[in-house]
């Protein structure tokens, strides 16, 4: 994927470079939306006030707000990076067949050729709008290479710390 950045425009890049930043934002929207359910979890169990309740649940749902509106912004750009990508690639690509003599160009077959300017450029394009949207799902993903405690499965302090608390209060049915 790096070596098809050679391919983008200034301002592709640029776009390419913000697409980064929303997806960060976005991550760590999703990261920190478990922490304020457990936040309203334990309000409730302490007996807090409607109001404190409330409260954070509006901070989560800021969070999710922001969440959604990083993911159109992500997906906006990664439509308009990958379709300048294309034509940019299709054009590269009629013009190298052009450049063939005709001897080259006779040892492909019109099918051929156009299955390379169609399909092949068409697997490229694909690629450039489902990467930033569906990797960073999978280990080793860019969600996994900006929070290592993903990539690694480790879990954080405050959730082992919920974890053990859990325990404390529920012990196990004999």
């Amino acid at each position: 994927m790096f070596r098809l950045i050679r391919y983008l425009t200034k301002k592709q890049v640029f776009f390419f470079l913000l697409l980064l930043a929303f997806l960060v934002v976005q991550v760590f929207a999703d990261v920190t939306l478990p922490t304020y359910t457990a936040r309203i979890v334990e309000q409730m169990q302490a007996g807090a006030e409607a109001l404190s309740i409330l409260r954070t649940g509006g901070v989560m749902l800021a969070f999710a707000a922001v969440s959604i509106l990083a993911t159109i912004a992500e997906t906006f750009l990664s439509a308009s990076i990958s379709t300048g990508l294309g034509r940019r690639l299709r054009g590269e690509v009629f013009s190298h067949v052009l450049s063939l003599s005709d001897r080259t160009a006779g040892a492909f077959t019109a099918g051929s050729l156009l299955t390379r300017t169609t399909n092949d450029v068409q697997q490229v394009v694909s690629s450039m709008v489902l990467i930033p949207r569906h990797g960073r799902k999978e280990r080793g993903s860019a969600a996994a290479l900006l929070f290592p405690a993903l990539r690694l499965g480790v879990p954080s302090q405050r959730v082992l710390q919920r974890q053990r608390l859990y325990r404390q209060l529920h012990p196990p049915a004999l």
